[in-house]
């Protein structure tokens, strides 16, 4: 597994989402108004095809770090890719780079981030119930 490391630092891996009604700009992935980060580029990398749902199939670009989902779900809200952001360190996140969301302060536990393995059971619900809203569209 890889991981990000700048000055003896571990950096971690971030997902943006492209939604289909913002599909210029990514959206970084969060659960309850905190950024979720993984921990490798692998562990990234294997969570995402979860995010596509079970009846899509995933495609990986050259490098692995871009992950795009047919059949296209063309809904308002939902989402076709999206794109791993590595070497995210979130106690250097840029002044107004992200609406609401702080660097965090070393020593003291995380406010504005949370690590994916940490949330994985709310995560889960909230793709399950993506998966619902979906087929409930298609049938």
């Amino acid at each position: 597994m890889q991981t990000f490391q700048q000055r003896g630092e571990v950096k971690y891996c971030a997902v943006g989402i492209h939604y289909n009604d913002r599909p210029d700009t990514a959206q970084l992935l969060a659960h309850e108004g905190r950024i979720l980060l993984f921990s490798t580029l692998a562990e990234a990398q294997s969570a995402l095809p979860r995010f596509g749902g079970a009846d899509r199939h995933t495609h990986w670009s050259a490098d692995e770090e871009e992950a795009y989902w047919t059949p296209l779900d063309m809904r308002p809200g939902s989402f076709n890719k999206a794109v791993i952001l590595t070497g995210y360190d979130p106690y250097n996140v840029p002044a107004n780079g992200i609406p609401g969301i702080r660097s965090e302060t070393r020593g003291r536990d995380w406010r504005h981030h949370m690590l994916f393995n940490n949330v994985i059971a709310g995560v889960t619900t909230w793709l399950d119930t993506l998966e619902a809203a979906r087929r409930a569209d298609i049938g």
